[in-house]
C-alpha cells in the first residue's frame, strides 16, 4: 500500500508554468530582513525557471525527499535526501527535477530582500496565464518586474541593452497600469518598510 502524502499546513502557492509549489516558513518581516525560508515541492520535470543569478543574495538548498539536479557555474551535480548546497551571490545556477517523483526542498535566501513578494507576484501571474519574467509574456509587465526585482534575480543571457530597454519602458508600463505586485497575489504588509529593509541589507 503506498504511503499517504502528509497534509501540508499553511498557505501554498503554485506555479503551473514551472511545476513548483512553495510554502513560506520564515518571512522577511519575521526575520527583520535577514533571510526568507520556504519549502518547495517540484514535480517531475519541473524547474525554477531559466538559468539566472542572484546579484546580492546567497541561496541555500536542502533536499528533504526525492532528488534535485543543479547546474552551478557550468558544473552539473545531483543531490539526494539530506544533502545540501549553498550558491554564493552572482553565481550562475539552474535547478530542476530530472527524476520521476516529486522533489521536496527547503530553500533559504540571505538577505531576504523582496523575495517573498517576488514569488507571490510571479506565481500569481503564471497561474492567471499572464506575464512572467525571464523573457516571457507581456513586455510591459516584464519591464515593471525587471525594475522592481533586479536585486532578487537576473536571467542569464539578457544583454545590457535589453535590460536597459526594459528599465526605460517601465515608467510607461506603470502609466498603463502594470504593477510589480498586486493585492490579489501579494501579502505585502508595508511596502515602504520592506523596501527600506531590503536597501539596508545591501548597503
Amino acid at each position: 500500500m503506498p504511503e499517504a502524502t502528509p497534509t501540508i499546513e499553511g498557505r501554498v502557492i503554485a506555479n503551473p508554468l514551472f511545476g513548483e509549489r512553495i510554502r513560506f516558513l520564515k518571512t522577511v518581516p519575521e526575520t527583520d530582513g535577514e533571510f526568507v525560508r520556504y519549502e518547495s515541492w517540484m514535480a517531475p520535470g519541473g524547474t525554477v525557471g531559466p538559468a539566472h543569478v542572484h546579484p546580492v543574495q546567497e541561496s541555500h538548498f536542502l533536499v528533504v525527499a526525492g532528488r534535485a539536479s543543479f547546474r552551478v557555474a557550468g558544473d552539473d551535480l545531483e543531490l539526494g535526501a539530506g544533502e545540501q548546497l549553498t550558491v554564493p551571490p552572482r553565481t550562475a545556477h539552474y535547478l530542476w527535477n530530472s527524476g520521476d517523483v516529486e522533489t521536496h526542498l527547503i530553500v533559504e535566501f540571505r538577505p531576504g530582500l523582496l523575495k517573498q513578494e517576488f514569488f507571490e507576484t510571479t506565481f500569481g501571474l503564471a497561474r492567471d496565464g499572464m506575464s512572467y519574467p525571464h523573457g516571457m509574456g507581456n513586455i510591459f509587465q516584464r519591464a515593471v518586474l525587471t525594475v522592481a526585482y533586479g536585486k532578487e534575480t537576473r536571467p542569464l543571457g539578457q544583454s545590457r541593452l535589453s535590460r536597459l530597454g526594459l528599465m526605460l519602458l517601465a515608467p510607461l508600463a506603470w502609466l498603463l497600469g502594470y504593477r510589480a505586485h498586486y493585492p490579489r497575489y501579494c501579502t505585502r504588509l508595508d511596502g515602504a518598510s520592506l523596501i527600506a529593509q531590503a536597501e539596508q541589507q545591501i548597503s
